[in-house]
């Protein structure tokens, strides 16, 4: 073999050997783990849910919502609930720049609820609430939304509330729809929270009580929901530090004249305050957004 030919074969085996360093490099330059990417193309469908979350999510590689519907498709063809149903909250979302096809995210989150996965028995009966994708049906929802709360999945339970409370697709029951709203503000869900406070204070469904009243309203409030914030200062009466605390934190959330009547309660709540009572609530006020991240 001439030295020509000795160099050139020598050049190509080093060739062949930098590609998979490279293709590992490339891996990890991508941000996402190579191992994981590797199960993936090979067809794991664990790991393309996995590949199709990174590319949804965007901290490890720029986002890419048709990349991340690819790669859920792959994992959902397959029959992973959790690849069908965030397919299916992908194709409905208003903002991903995908087609939007209401009836295939239908079709994928029903997939995913009858492989009996709380979130999409959740979703799925959002959607028959809504009529997004299928004929809205109030009874369909309620029996989606109650397979869910099986599950202890207390989205469902504040929903399935809110129609034994109007007696839509199940008969009117508010001491259900209190039932309900109890368990899902025992696990912390805001908006139960919030709907309990109003159940104290009207007396729907249980015996009118104040003091339970403001404490979940509280509970609500500290979850940043403007009207429980709103509804808790009313129910503070004179402890103005407190109303004016509250009502600082609701209005930028109000509009109408419920923002009319809060900005005016506020007003004159700090206007009665000391300069050093103001102060203190104004540092609180400081505090609030970065000890809450995430609420309004």
């Amino acid at each position: 073999m001439s030295l020509y030919w000795k160099h050139q074969t020598a050049g190509l085996l080093l060739a062949f050997a930098l590609i998979p360093s490279t293709m590992a490099s490339q891996d990890a330059a991508s941000g996402i783990d190579p191992a994981t990417l590797t199960k993936a193309n090979a067809g794991d469908a664990a790991a393309q849910f996995q590949v199709g979350r990174e590319y949804e999510k965007g901290d490890v590689v720029p986002r890419d919502f048709a990349q991340a519907a690819d790669w859920y498709r792959k994992a959902a063809e397959q029959g992973s609930a959790q690849g069908q149903l965030s397919l299916g909250l992908l194709l409905e979302r208003r903002n991903a720049g995908l087609a939007e096809d209401d009836a295939q995210a239908a079709t994928w989150l029903r997939k995913a609820a009858d492989q009996g996965l709380a979130g999409a028995q959740y979703h799925l009966g959002l959607i028959y609430s809504m009529g997004k994708g299928v004929p809205q049906d109030n009874a369909q929802a309620a029996a989606w939304y109650q397979k869910a709360v099986l599950q202890s999945d207390s989205d469902a339970m504040v929903k399935l509330a809110q129609l034994y409370a109007h007696g839509q697709g199940v008969s009117r029951d508010e001491r259900q729809a209190f039932a309900l709203d109890q368990q899902a503000g025992a696990l912390g869900a805001a908006e139960a929270e919030y709907q309990l406070g109003m159940d104290y204070e009207s007396g729907q469904g249980v015996k009118k009580d104040k003091n339970q009243a403001m404490d979940w309203y509280r509970k609500a409030a500290d979850q940043g929901i403007a009207g429980a914030q709103f509804n808790l200062a009313q129910l503070l009466g004179s402890n103005r530090a407190e109303v004016y605390f509250w009502l600082s934190l609701a209005v930028p959330q109000l509009d109408g004249p419920t923002l009319a009547k809060a900005t005016v309660q506020r007003d004159d709540a700090a206007a009665k305050l000391k300069p050093a009572e103001l102060a203190a609530a104004d540092e609180r006020l400081r505090q609030w957004h970065p000890t809450h991240p995430g609420k309004p």
